[in-house]
């Protein structure tokens, strides 16, 4: 599992629709996507860099952005939002190995 799994699943149940920003209004659900997609860049950007603890931080907040929890708010919503964070537990975990 890499980002760039990750990545490219994210991008395509966007596309599909069974991941979506979670609001009422259109640039929230726009935004709200863009920062979730944006947590998952900034998270290979420190894996690249060898920040790996601080990339595995990145990758819980989104885990909890999507989540299904109340709190903190979701940043995504759909049906494919359960694969998504087997994912990025998956690299979470991966991550660790490697790194200590």
């Amino acid at each position: 599992m890499t980002i760039d799994d990750v990545l490219d699943f994210f991008d395509a149940s966007v596309d599909a629709v069974t991941l979506s920003g979670r609001g009422k209004r259109h640039w929230v659900i726009e935004h709200r996507l863009k920062a979730m997609r944006k947590l998952l860049e900034v998270a290979g950007c420190l894996t690249e860099a060898d920040l790996i603890e601080e990339a595995c931080f990145i990758l819980n907040r989104a885990y909890l952005r999507s989540g299904g929890s109340p709190w903190p708010r979701d940043f995504v919503v759909g049906d494919d939002c359960p694969e998504l964070n087997t994912m990025i537990l998956e690299l979470i975990g991966r991550l660790c190995d490697e790194g200590g």
